[in-house]
C-alpha cells in the first residue's frame, strides 16, 4: 500500500495498521528524502519529508517497538550531514539533525530495549538515481567526486542494505547511537 509521509495522521494510521497486521514491529528503518536543491522550497520539502516523516515514523512505530522487548530503529542520513559537499542546502542541513535526534533517541529509548542507530551512505550509484543522472548531466561534478573515493566507485543500494541490517540485527546488540559512515572512503573527517 502507498502512502503519502508527508500528510501526517495518513501516515501514522498506516505505521499503525502495518504493525497490527504484521503482529508488531521490531524494526523501524526511516529511510524518506525530498533529495537535494536550494531555496525555500527545498527547506520545506526537506523538513516534511526527511524529519518530520522520520519522526512521525517513529511516534507511530514506537508502541510496537516497546512492545518488541528488542526494538531497533535504523534512521538513514547520509555524509553529506557530517561534511561540506557540494554547496550549503537543505539536504545536508536536515540529514545532520536527523543523526542529533537519532543519538538523542537513543539514549531516551534505551530503557524501553530500544536501540536507535543512524546509516549515513556516501555517493550511491544506481540506475534512475541523483548518481546516475549526475553522471549524464553534470559529468565534472561526477568524475570530481569519484575521484575523492579512495575504493575508486561508489557504493551500491545492497551495500547501504548490508549495513542497515547489520545495525538492525541482534549482531549489533550492543550498538545503539551510532552512526554508521557507509561510503567508501570518501568523508575526510577522523571520528572520534
Amino acid at each position: 500500500a502507498e502512502v503519502d509521509i508527508r500528510d501526517g495522521a495518513a501516515y501514522q494510521a498506516w505505521v499503525t495498521a502495518a504493525g497490527s497486521e504484521w503482529g508488531g514491529i521490531d524494526i523501524f528503518i526511516a529511510n524518506v528524502s525530498a533529495g537535494g536543491g536550494m531555496g525555500e522550497d527545498a527547506w520545506r520539502a526537506n523538513f516534511e519529508t526527511d524529519l518530520l516523516g522520520t519522526t512521525r515514523g517513529i511516534d507511530a512505530a514506537l508502541p510496537a517497538l516497546k512492545a518488541s522487548g528488542s526494538g531497533s530503529i535504523v534512521v538513514i542520513s547520509s555524509t553529506a550531514a557530517v561534511e561540506t559537499f557540494i554547496a550549503p542546502q537543505p539536504y545536508n542541513a536536515i540529514k545532520a539533525a536527523l543523526i542529533t535526534h537519532a543519538k538523542q533517541l537513543s539514549q531516551a529509548l534505551a530503557a524501553d530495549g530500544i536501540r536507535v542507530n543512524c546509516v549515513s551512505p556516501g555517493p550511491i550509484y544506481f540506475a534512475g538515481g541523483a548518481w546516475e543522472y549526475i553522471k549524464n548531466n553534470m559529468a565534472e561534478l561526477y568524475q570530481s567526486t569519484l575521484a575523492q573515493i579512495p575504493r575508486g566507485r561508489m557504493g551500491t543500494p545492497e551495500e547501504v542494505a548490508n549495513a542497515v541490517v547489520f545495525l538492525a540485527s541482534p549482531a549489533a546488540s550492543l550498538l545503539t547511537g551510532v552512526n554508521l559512515i557507509a561510503d567508501a572512503g570518501f568523508t575526510k573527517r577522523v571520528q572520534l
